[in-house]
């Protein structure tokens, strides 16, 4: 079962890739019709777009994790104290 917070952070990244793939159809549709730069260039700033999202993500992942690994950590040890 899935608190609140996490149905939102879910439902807003699969609303930001949806929006991701919608643009990157229609720059796609703009490069095949219009035969352009233009088009081809909208499609090489959305992929970077999508890239540094995806590796902020990722970082902020992975510090939560270590930051939820220390918490755990600091808790077992308070827990279980060894001689």
């Amino acid at each position: 079962m899935r608190t609140t917070a996490e149905r939102v952070r879910f439902n807003s990244f699969y609303t930001m890739v949806a929006a991701a793939e919608t643009i990157w159809c229609a720059g796609l549709w703009w490069v095949l019709v219009h035969d352009s730069m233009v088009g081809f260039w909208f499609l090489v700033s959305v992929a970077l777009w999508v890239v540094m999202t995806a590796m902020v993500l990722i970082f902020w992942s992975v510090l939560a994790y270590l930051w939820w690994w220390e918490v755990e950590e600091w808790r077992f040890n308070k827990t279980w104290r060894q001689p």
